[in-house]
C-alpha cells in the first residue's frame, strides 16, 4: 500500500497493507490494536479526535479510533466494482465525513 501513517495523540495509524489497520504506540511502537478492513489498495486514511476513516475501493471503513472497533462500513453511491472508487484522503469538517471519487465528491 501507498497509504500515508497518521498521527493523533499517543497512537499512530497505518494501513498494514495486509487488509488491516492497525494503531501502534507512538512511544514504543507495539501494537494496540488490528483492525481487518474491506477491500484492498487503500488512499490515505483519516484520523479525528474520534474515529479513523480508512477508504478501501468504493468503501469507506469507519472505525473508533482507540479501540479500532468498526463503527460503521459504508459503500459509496451507485459504485459500480473498478469503477469511482475512493481516490483521494477523506477529510472531516462541520461534523460531516468528504472523499474525492471518481466524477465528483461524496458526503
Amino acid at each position: 500500500t501507498d497509504a500515508a501513517a497518521e498521527v493523533q495523540g499517543e497512537l499512530v495509524y497505518a494501513d498494514g497493507g495486509d487488509f488491516h489497520i492497525v494503531a501502534l504506540s507512538a512511544a514504543t511502537g507495539d501494537i494496540v490494536w488490528r483492525t481487518s478492513v474491506l477491500g484492498s489498495g487503500s488512499a490515505d486514511m483519516h484520523v479525528s479526535e474520534r474515529y479513523v476513516y480508512a477508504p478501501h475501493g468504493g468503501f469507506l471503513s469507519v472505525l473508533n479510533r482507540r479501540t479500532g472497533r468498526y463503527v460503521a462500513r459504508l459503500q459509496q453511491p451507485h459504485f459500480v466494482y473498478g469503477k469511482g472508487a475512493i481516490f483521494a484522503p477523506p477529510t472531516t469538517a462541520g461534523g460531516r465525513v468528504y472523499a474525492g471519487v471518481n466524477e465528483g465528491a461524496w458526503s
